[in-house]
């Protein structure tokens, strides 16, 4: 789980969007009194646009704004044509100009994306449970309400017509009961809790939950607002999507939505795009298509979102485009990064080479991160000259992260020629090399189970004397999935005086998915006092799957007296996917009220327990990103935590 908490070590380097052309107030020769600009998908068939129709139910219950809102719009209607006004999709000034603050402090921003300048953020201080936190979904399975059973005997036999039964129980669990308790919380006077609320409705696909979340996006709460547009971001709704690409055009209905009357901001236009694009919105497609062409003159920090969202696309029809971007050197580095994390995550191999050579550049730092990262989800086993340049950058790249990102990508490439080239530097390399090689050799071993890689793991656990590589080397035999490092994690976990190395060897055991290590995690569960290991051991029976460990896991909700442990006990038991669960978080939030952290966990609890999807919510858009440089629409995104 991402924490809920900000990220720390950063530094925002402010710098405000100047206005880039005149406005246009409507399509060429229509009442047009100032300079055209190109078309966008809002402008009305004729006029080069028009290749988007709103759907059919962009009808909004209860909406008296005299038809801005889109109550007047019907089949075969243009968005574009609306009051006679539009946005172009072009770079536009945040609203406070060149003196809009730019620090974000967690839990006092209510509206602070109306006055915010374009920025992108630069991380200090790099190491590798920074990487693990931002990417470790994407290795780790969560189980669902429609998988077969788990239990330490391994999956339940269960029959076609069983399952049908059960799941037309957990629908009706769900309508009758889970999300009725979300949108009354979703009117919660604790901002976090309605939050979490809204996202759950969106998990829980809710189409009540459209209206709602179209509520809070005025939400006096900026951390409400953004998650009212990851709420419409995740339900499949043609009026969520419609209101999405109003936002990203900074329309006259995306004003109103927002309640102003003043040009969205490019955080505001960036959120709606890059949460549209994560669902993998068709609707959306065209409009960042539409983007990257026309990106001449665009301000860099929405081309920059652009480009992430035209990575969760994965429109193959943006790889030109985004190539063009990556090696455009007219462009901030933080721009270029984001082409190239772009490209990784379509995953066409044809881009290899271009990635290679950005990765090989010398004066392109933030480009070459984010291509080093990308090779290792582009490049095959096979791909003999990518692991020779990574195996290269191992033992000469003059910048350290770039290195660290090296490993990562030979890991993730495996095969038994990246395995070799990690295993002889994991042996002899410096120190600051060695957690981030212990990681790709797990990496490495985990689709093959290979038995030679965690024997080198133990072996260095058993005369590692830094805490913190330990870790590292807790979560890599994790990794692994091997049946001797059961024993060897468990023994961590209970005899570790660090907590933050017992808790990664909880975590690790999770990870191992060997039935062996539930009965440890258990009895860590049981007995141990300490939060943080207690947290990750909750996490780690939750990623194991095993649902004999609910009652251990509800039993710990009811006694312990730290908030966090309950939290993280109601995230475990969500991610095992038990329907027989949501009583017990149903309770919490009975005992605990519509406010406070516990709450807060436990609602977002019940929309991860029955999301049909594998993934919280933002884990595609943290992994495999050069985490150096996001930009604030991204950011502030991820530190929502859903």
């Amino acid at each position: 789980m991402i924490p809920l908490s900000r990220f720390c070590s950063v530094l925002l380097l402010a710098a405000a969007a100047a206005p880039l052309g005149a406005q246009s107030v409507g399509p060429p020769g229509v009442g047009n009194t100032g300079p055209a600009e190109p078309p966008s998908v809002f402008t009305p068939p004729g006029f080069g646009g028009g290749q988007y129709t709103p759907p059919p139910d962009t009808e909004y219950p209860g909406d008296d704004s005299g038809g801005d809102g889109g109550g007047s719009v019907g089949p075969g209607s243009n968005a574009g044509a609306q009051g006679g006004a539009k946005r172009a999709l072009r770079g536009s000034s945040a609203r406070g100009g060149a003196g809009a603050p730019s620090s974000l402090v967690s839990g006092g921003r209510g509206g602070i994306g109306d006055n915010l300048g374009a920025t992108t953020v630069m991380i200090q201080n790099d190491d590798w449970a920074r990487w693990w936190e931002t990417n470790k979904f994407e290795f780790i399975s969560l189980r669902r309400s429609y998988d077969a059973p788990l239990d330490q005997q391994g999956l339940r036999v269960e029959t076609a017509e069983a399952r049908e039964i059960r799941m037309a129980d957990v629908r009706r669990l769900i309508r009758e009961k889970v999300i009725p308790v979300c949108r009354s919380l979703a009117a919660s006077d604790d901002a976090a809790v309605r939050g979490a609320a809204i996202v759950a409705l969106g998990k829980l696909r809710d189409a009540e939950g459209v209206d709602l979340a179209r509520k809070l996006l005025t939400d006096e709460n900026y951390d409400v607002r953004r998650s009212a547009m990851l709420a419409l971001g995740l339900v499949d709704s043609g009026r969520a999507s419609y209101m999405l690409l109003n936002l990203i055009d900074s329309s006259d209905v995306g004003k109103h939505l927002l309640g102003t009357e003043s040009t969205l901001s490019i955080e505001d236009r960036g959120t709606a795009l890059v949460t549209a694009a994560l669902r993998g919105d068709r609707r959306a497609e065209a409009v960042v298509l539409e983007l990257l062409e026309q990106r001449e003159g665009m301000n860099d920090e929405l081309l920059s979102t652009v480009a992430d969202a035209a990575g969760l696309m994965g429109s193959v029809r943006s790889i030109q485009p985004l190539m063009d971007l990556a090696f455009d050197r007219k462009r901030p580095e933080y721009v270029r990064s984001a082409a190239a994390t772009a490209l990784g995550r379509i995953g066409d191999p044809t881009v290899t080479p271009a990635l290679v050579k950005l990765a090989a550049s010398n004066n392109d730092l933030e480009p070459k991160r984010a291509a080093t990262l990308a090779l290792g989800i582009v490049a095959y086993p096979g791909s003999t000259r990518v692991i020779e340049h990574l195996a290269g950058m191992l033992e000469t790249e003059s910048d350290a992260s770039a290195r660290h990102f090296a490993a990562i990508a030979l890991g993730r490439i495996g095969g038994e020629q990246a395995k070799q080239v990690l295993t002889a530097s994991f042996q002899d390399h410096a120190a600051d090399m060695r957690p981030w090689l212990a990681l790709g050799l797990g990496l490495a071993a985990r689709p093959s189970q290979d038995d030679e890689i965690p024997a080198l793991l133990i072996d260095r656990m058993a005369r590692e004397p830094n805490s913190d590589t330990l870790g590292a080397l807790a979560v890599a035999l994790g990794l692994t999935r091997s049946e001797r490092g059961v024993s060897v994690l468990g023994a961590l976990v209970l005899d570790s005086s660090v907590r933050s190395v017992a808790g990664y060897a909880a975590l690790g055991l999770g990870m191992s998915g060997q039935a062996a290590a539930a009965p440890i995690l258990q009895g860590v569960v049981k007995r141990s006092t300490n939060p943080v290991v207690l947290r990750n051991a909750a996490l780690g029976l939750g990623i194991l799957g095993d649902r004999s460990s609910v009652p251990a896991l509800v039993d710990l909700i009811r006694t312990t007296n730290n908030p966090f442990v309950a939290s993280m006990a109601s995230i475990g038991i969500a991610f095992m996917g038990d329907e027989d669960a949501i009583g017990p978080l149903m309770q919490l939030v009975e005992r605990e009220g519509p406010r406070g952290v516990t709450t807060t966990y436990a609602v977002a609890a019940m929309g991860q327990l029955f999301d049909v999807d594998r993934r919280p919510a933002l884990s595609r858009l943290a992994a495999d990103d050069n985490y150096f440089t996001r930009s604030t629409a991204v950011r502030n995104l991820l530190a929502l935590g859903f």
